[in-house]
C-alpha cells in the first residue's frame, strides 16, 4: 500500500518516524511496513503541535483479559495514578485515582493505592476498597479536604466478569458490546468522594452490575485528561473516542488504544488546539478472550441418526445403549442409557425398549406424549445411572425429552441465539417446538447446575462465561452443517474450557 507519510508521522498510530532514506519505512512503536517516497514527503502544518508527545505502551494478559496501555507523558510532576493489580490467579484490578479541589483541579498529595489494592485483596469488593481509601485520606495527619476520584475494574477470569465502581469519574469508562453491537457508560453518578461521605446515611459505596464480558468485548478507561474534567479549558477528548469506538467492535486493545489517543490530538477544536492538559493521557482497553483451543484434541466416535424432521448427532460410549426407535404417526424416540461403563445384556436392552414402547407407542390409548413418564417406567425395569429419552414429532417439529443423571439441554434458534420462551422445562424434562431450518436443542452431558435452558443462563456457570469458548461457539453454530461436524466443535469447544464432558452429549437439528 502506497502512503505519503506527512510530518513524519505514523499514519496507523501517529507516532512520529525517523526521516526515512527508503522507500521502506518501519514503525518503531506500532510495527506497521510502509511505503513512502522519501522526496514526497512535508511537513503538514494542519496537524496538531502537541500529537508527538513520547507515548509508552504496556501490555499485559492475566487470565481470560488481554490489556492495552497507553500512557502519554505530557506533565511532570503526574498527579493522577493508574495502576494494574494482579490479586490471585484468577483476579485482577484496575484502579485511576486523582485527587481534586471543589473546581474539579488537580491537586498534589498522598494517594491511597496501598490500602485499596490491600482491600480488595482481602474482601474482593470495590465499593468497600474505595471507603476504604477515603478513610485512610481522612486519618492522615493533615487531614482531607480534598474530594478522590477513584475508578475501580475488579476483573475475573473465572466467568469473564467485571466488577466495577466509579465516582468522580463521568464520561471516563465505555463497555464495547459485540451481542448488542453497541458502547455503554458505565462510569455511573457518584460525585468525587469527600470526608463527609463517610458519616452521611446515603450510600456512596455500592458498585455497578457485575458487567459479564463476551469474547472480544472490550472495557476501555480514559483518565481525566482524556475526558476533560477539570484543570483548564480544553477539548473533551470522549465525543471522538465514542464515535471511534463505534467503528473498533472487536478490534484488539492495541488498536483501541492508539485511536483513542490519535482521536485526541487530531479532533480537538482549534481553540484548544495550543491547550496543554494538565494532567498526562492514559488510555486502557482490556478485552476478554476465549482461552486456547486444545491442540491434542482427539474427537470421540459420533453417530448420525435422523428422521425426516430432524438430523441428530450422538456421542454414546462404547458400552451405552443408543438406539432410534420409530412410533407410529411420523414420531420417533432416540434412547440413550448408560449403566457406569457396563455392557448391556440382549435382555436388559429388550427390557428398555419395551419399557419405552409401553408409554410412547400405544395406537389405542390418547396419552403417547410422554417421555419423562417413560423415563421412570424405564428407570424402575432396567436399573442405569443415566438416561435421555427424546421423542420427535415431525409432523410439528416439536421435541418432548426426559432425563435422569443429565442436565436440561440448551435451546438455540435457526440463526444463533433464542430467547427461549418457548421451551418448558420441568423437574424431568421438558418440551420445545424447534424453528425449521436450523432450531436445535443441545443435551451437554456435564457436571453443572441443572437449569440453565439458554447460552447466557449457562455462561453464568460455565468456566469462562460468555468468554468461553463453548458460548463463543454455540452463538456462530448455525454456520455449521447440522451433522456430527458441528457436534464435534462443541466438544473440541468444551475441552478448550476445560471441561470433561461425557458421551450422552446430543445434538438435534430441525432440518
Amino acid at each position: 500500500m502506497e502512503l505519503t507519510l506527512r510530518a513524519f508521522f505514523c499514519p496507523c498510530c501517529g507516532a512520529r518516524l525517523d526521516p526515512p532514506v527508503h522507500k521502506l519505512v518501519q514503525c518503531a512503536y506500532c510495527d506497521a511496513r510502509l511505503q513512502a517516497e522519501p522526496e514526497a514527503i512535508a511537513e503538514d502544518s494542519s496537524l496538531p503541535p502537541r500529537h508527538d508527545f513520547p507515548s509508552v505502551l504496556s501490555q499485559a494478559r492475566h487470565g481470560r483479559f488481554e490489556m492495552s496501555w497507553l500512557h502519554q507523558a505530557v506533565t511532570r510532576p503526574e498527579l493522577d495514578t493508574l495502576h494494574f493489580q494482579e490479586i490471585d490467579a484468577d483476579r485482577a484490578a484496575l484502579i485511576y485515582l486523582r485527587r481534586t479541589d471543589k473546581d474539579g483541579r488537580s491537586q498534589p498529595g498522598p494517594l491511597p493505592l496501598e490500602p485499596l489494592t490491600e482491600s480488595l485483596q482481602a474482601y474482593g469488593d470495590p465499593g468497600l476498597a474505595a471507603h476504604t481509601a477515603l478513610e485512610w485520606l481522612c486519618n492522615q495527619p493533615t487531614g482531607f479536604t480534598h474530594a478522590l476520584e477513584v475508578a475501580i475494574l475488579l476483573l475475573d477470569s473465572r466467568h469473564s466478569t467485571a466488577r466495577i465502581y466509579t465516582a468522580g469519574c463521568p464520561r471516563s469508562l465505555y463497555w464495547l458490546s459485540g451481542e448488542d453491537a453497541g458502547i455503554t457508560d458505565l462510569a455511573g453518578y457518584v460525585p468525587a468522594l469527600e470526608r463527609r461521605m463517610l458519616f452521611e446515611a446515603r450510600d456512596y459505596f455500592s458498585g455497578q452490575p457485575q458487567v459479564q464480558l463476551a469474547a472480544f468485548d472490550s472495557l476501555v478507561l480514559v483518565s481525566a485528561a482524556f475526558a476533560g474534567r477539570g484543570d483548564g479549558v480544553y477539548a473533551d477528548g470522549t465525543g471522538a473516542l465514542v464515535q471511534g469506538l463505534r467503528e473498533q467492535l472487536g478490534e484488539d486493545p492495541l488498536r483501541l488504544v492508539t485511536l483513542a489517543k490519535n482521536a485526541f490530538w487530531e479532533q480537538r477544536a482549534p481553540a484548544a488546539r495550543d491547550e496543554v492538559p494538565h494532567n498526562s493521557l492514559n488510555v486502557v482497553a482490556v478485552q476478554a478472550r476465549p482461552a486456547q483451543p486444545v491442540a491434542e484434541w482427539k474427537p470421540p466416535l459420533l453417530q448420525e441418526l435422523g428422521s425426516p424432521a430432524f438430523s441428530l448427532a450422538c456421542w454414546s460410549g462404547g458400552e451405552d445403549f443408543l438406539e432410534l426407535l420409530p412410533l407410529h404417526n411420523d414420531r420417533s424416540v432416540l434412547v440413550w442409557a448408560s449403566n457406569a461403563g457396563l455392557p448391556w445384556s440382549d435382555e436388559a436392552a429388550a427390557t428398555l425398549r419395551s419399557a419405552i414402547r409401553d408409554v410412547l407407542d400405544r395406537p389405542d390409548h390418547g396419552d403417547n406424549e410422554n417421555p419423562r413418564l417413560a423415563v421412570r417406567q424405564a428407570r424402575a425395569a432396567v436399573p442405569c445411572t443415566a438416561l435421555l429419552v427424546v421423542q420427535m414429532l415431525d409432523s410439528y417439529v416439536r421435541v418432548k425429552y426426559g432425563r435422569y443423571g443429565l442436565p436440561h439441554p440448551i435451546y438455540l434458534g435457526n440463526r444463533g441465539w433464542s430467547r427461549g420462551d418457548g421451551i418448558m422445562a420441568f423437574d424431568e424434562g421438558g418440551e420445545v417446538s424447534l424453528e425449521p431450518g436450523g432450531g436445535r436443542l443441545v443435551f451437554l452431558n456435564a457436571a453443572m447446575p441443572q437449569g440453565p435452558l439458554r447460552a447466557d443462563g449457562l455462561a453464568a456457570a460455565w468456566p469462562g462465561g460468555k468468554a468461553s469458548n463453548l458460548y463463543w461457539t454455540l452463538a456462530k453454530l448455525w454456520t455449521t452443517p447440522p451433522t456430527g461436524k458441528a457436534l464435534d466443535r462443541l466438544l473440541q469447544a468444551a475441552a478448550g474450557d476445560g471441561v470433561r464432558l461425557h458421551p450422552g452429549t446430543v445434538l438435534l437439528t430441525a432440518r
